[in-house]
């Protein structure tokens, strides 16, 4: 049976020694780079790795030596024969499985682009192709890295990548014999160096995947914007970055995997899930690696074919409670996905048969799950609930559930729960109207919530309506005050009451009033409020969980820079300990003896996630906390030995935005020149889970 291939695309940027900018020595890199890959879950782990950039010779042997135990098939290195260039072509290729025979001869093909320009002109950049047995027998793949432009607009060279984009597509016409069914079965990997993102505005993405006759785009669709959004909307909420801008911070999408443009069920291979699982520090490169999952077409395999569940009737609409819907996916093929998109932010379950698990991804992030707020048996549902899951006059095949609560529209993404199931199995989907604790509406931070109470009829059987909060811990694990807003701009008679998980009163109030509120001071917690109103014929009401929690995002601009090194910048580079404190407690401690200006302090989010991973004990992508961000600089050499300086990022207020970067001047007092440093964080009002 045809399985997936799971290819991987990554920029590792080994440049040669002259152009090698990292202070990482090149063997870390290598090792960081296959531990990063090597350390993927299983499910996730690449059967092909397409390396674009390692020039570097000793880069080169040491991803040879760290990789080949687990991809034995290689190809080393693509270069030109008998034509002087200073450079290989970069590309590399790593594979669990072995390269078949070409039409062309042996078991791989190289073109080299006729034109290049600027450093590019250096190397002998080309295409390579290899055939793989994959969910077509033979899967043919092409890997390559085309011109880059030099401006900040990436609006240079796209002349000539036109070119190469054209030598790509006959090159694997020429490797398929012209059967353009081995030509559909295939995908183009690499950095395009096609800005291919929102903030693009040279217009070239158009240009390049047009779907005019006789240019790339007639027969290749941009994988990402081809799959990776909602059913009938083509919306980039995920805009699919791979790269950030080392001085801007800037992030931009250059690196692609580009599938048969109109693939069908018996010809064309095409995304089930693109994403990001490698973003690693500057110092190692400036891409992150691109994985997708590629597989045969099949019904709502991607996020785009996905099953629109809302504007599908319920199997069971419940009207006083929590709508629920029973479906099948069918796999043709072994390790198929099948999406459902959810295009309502809320809280629902999902329930599958033992065959089945499922992740949740929110639109605007493919790459991290959305982690499950709980887990519920059947027997926790209403009486109606229930009985929509065939129990409890009947066992139901349905017993445990996994809660996702998300403030946008997210997918649920099915799979078998081995890699080797084929066929169809059932899930069932709940939205949680609050009818009861388990079927409560989960809160967000500064997201008001219309609950949708039913009109002129109770919810449940006593039209309580329950909301839930999971209230984090601050780092500091200290106490925090909290603040539940009722909205009732009617000014009907209302009862708020809040519990503990035990469904405990902990407070209560009642009144009549536009807004009712109640404060709660405490730790880490599960609370419920209960809403209940005097009349069935109120709805409107909006309830809203006032945090002073902000959260540092660390995979975003988390950084200290050196913008101007003490005294003159010739004789040599500063030496600084650094200290860093969130909410009072230290996550860094360490030295740089070599600080030069334009530089990152190296090493210092790995560090810091590392540290803050220790003390949640769970991998760390956000920080909460309500005091601040303390960066304390101590310059150790020359005259102004022994200096200190600081710098403090704040929480954000009622008025900030949601998101935003903050930044704090640190100036080194030094009687032959100040020193410069710039810290910087992006902070957010919610958590990134």
């Amino acid at each position: 049976m045809a399985k997936a291939l799971k290819l991987m695309t990554w920029n590792v940027q080994m440049l040669p020694e002259p152009f090698q900018e990292s202070d990482l020595d090149i063997r870390q890199r290598a090792r960081r780079i296959a531990r990063a890959i090597l350390d993927l879950p299983a499910r996730e782990q690449p059967d092909v790795v397409a390396f674009n950039e390692v020039f570097n010779e000793d880069g080169r042997r040491w991803l040879l030596s760290y990789l080949k135990g687990t991809y034995p098939h290689v190809i080393e290195k693509l270069e030109h024969p008998g034509v002087d260039f200073e450079q290989d072509s970069g590309l590399m290729l790593f594979s669990k499985t072995p390269f078949q025979a070409l039409p062309t001869g042996g078991t791989h093909f190289f073109e080299v682009f006729k034109r290049g320009a600027g450093t590019d002109a250096l190397a002998a950049k080309g295409v390579g192709i290899v055939r793989v047995a994959g969910p077509f027998d033979p899967t043919t793949i092409a890997f390559t890295h085309l011109q880059a432009s030099y401006d900040a607009a990436n609006t240079e060279n796209m002349d000539i990548r036109e070119d190469q984009f054209r030598l790509v597509r006959e090159s694997l016409l020429k490797v398929a014999d012209n059967d353009l069914q081995c030509y559909a079965n295939g995908v183009i990997a690499g950095d395009l160096n096609v800005k291919g993102d929102p903030d693009d505005t040279s217009g070239e993405w158009n240009q390049v995947f047009s779907a005019a006759a006789d240019t790339f785009g007639a027969d290749f669709d941009d994988g990402w914007r081809a799959a990776m959004h909602p059913p009938g909307d083509t919306t980039d909420y995920d805009p699919g970055y791979t790269q950030r801008d080392t001085k801007s911070l800037a992030p931009n999408r250059y690196d692609y995997q580009c599938t048969r443009r109109n693939a069908n069920v018996d010809i064309g291979l095409v995304p089930h899930h693109l994403f990001t699982p490698i973003r690693p520090a500057s110092e190692v490169t400036d891409h992150w690696a691109l994985l997708g999952h590629l597989h045969r077409i099949n019904d709502n395999c991607s996020p785009s074919s996905a099953v629109p569940l809302l504007a599908l009737a319920p199997t069971a609409p419940n009207p006083a409670g929590s709508p629920v819907w029973v479906r099948a996916a069918n796999f043709r093929d072994e390790d198929m996905y099948h999406w459902v998109y959810l295009g309502d932010a809320g809280t629902y379950s999902a329930w599958c048969l033992p065959q089945l698990e499922v992740a949740a991804f929110r639109r605007s992030d493919f790459t991290n799950e959305l982690a499950p707020t709980d887990v519920l048996s059947v027997s926790d549902l209403p009486a109606a609930v229930q009985s929509a899951l065939g129990a409890p006059q009947a066992r139901s095949p349905f017993t445990r559930g996994s809660v996702f609560a998300s403030r946008e529209p997210f997918f649920l993404r099915f799979r078998g729960t081995s890699p080797s199931f084929l066929g169809s199995s059932g899930y069932a989907i709940i939205r949680h109207r609050g009818e009861s604790p388990a079927t409560a509406i989960e809160l967000h931070p500064h997201l008001a919530v219309d609950p949708g109470l039913p009109a002129g009829q109770k919810l449940g059987l006593s039209d309580e309506c329950f909301f839930r909060a999971e209230r984090p811990n601050r780092f500091s694990e200290e106490p925090y005050e909290d603040r539940f807003v009722l909205s009732n701009p009617a000014q009907t008679g209302v009862v708020v009451e809040l519990r503990d998980a035990a469904q405990a009163a902990l407070d209560s109030v009642s009144r009549s009033g536009p807004v009712l509120e109640i404060v709660r001071k405490e730790a880490a917690e599960r609370v419920y409020l209960v809403l209940r109103r005097a009349n069935v014929a109120d709805t409107d009401f909006r309830m809203t969980w006032a945090s002073p929690l902000s959260y540092l995002a660390l995979d975003e601009s988390f950084r200290l820079h050196v913008d101007d090194e003490t005294g003159p910048d010739w004789p040599g580079a500063d030496e600084l300990d650094l200290s860093v404190d969130i909410d009072g407690i230290n996550v860094f401690a360490g030295s740089w003896d070599d600080a030069d200006a334009d530089e990152d302090w190296p090493g210092l989010v790995e560090s810091v996630k590392a540290s803050v991973s220790a003390r949640q004990k769970k991998p760390a992508r956000s920080v909460a906390f309500t005091g601040s961000i303390l960066f304390e600089v101590l310059k150790t050499d020359g005259l102004a030995a022994h200096g200190s300086a600081g710098g403090s990022i704040t929480p954000l207020g009622p008025k900030d935005r949601d998101q935003e970067t903050r930044v704090a001047a640190i100036t080194i007092r030094d009687p032959f020149g100040d020193g410069h440093l710039t810290a910087r964080a992006t902070l957010s009002k919610y958590p990134l889970l």
